[in-house]
């Protein structure tokens, strides 16, 4: 396996996604759930994020910023639900490509994002495949 290394440059990595699969057997009500969501989130929501890669499998960008720079929700007229039905990271530069492809309002052309949101080749590719 490879591995990533920090970088001040975004740059791509070959590197394999851990699989993580999570399921719930059976319904329960637990007391104090709510209470306990709530604080879950304000804990999230305090988190410090200096650095991510894509996990998109034609992508795999490693970003030295925070998740919400490129964030898909932020910058055009969709709402979260939209933006989570990206086929691309709706927070990575594959998303804002994918944004150019599809004729949202306000997206740039692809080759604008492209110059703006550079993307690994593979996922013009994709994106030209499926788009």
């Amino acid at each position: 396996m490879n591995t990533i290394q920090r970088t001040t440059l975004e740059q791509v990595e070959d590197v394999q996604s851990p699989e993580v699969s999570v399921s719930v057997k059976g319904s329960r009500d637990v007391a104090g759930a709510s209470e306990l969501h709530s604080e879950l989130g304000e804990i999230a929501d305090s988190f410090d994020v200096t650095g991510f890669k894509c996990v998109h499998e034609e992508c795999g960008l490693v970003h030295n910023h925070d998740t919400t720079k490129h964030r898909a929700s932020d910058s055009f007229d969709m709402t979260d639900d939209e933006s989570a039905q990206m086929e691309f990271n709706p927070n990575c530069h594959c998303g804002l490509s994918e944004l150019a492809r599809s004729g949202i309002d306000g997206a740039p052309t692809p080759s604008e994002a492209n110059s703006m949101a550079p993307v690994p080749d593979s996922v013009n590719l994709a994106l030209d495949g499926s788009l």
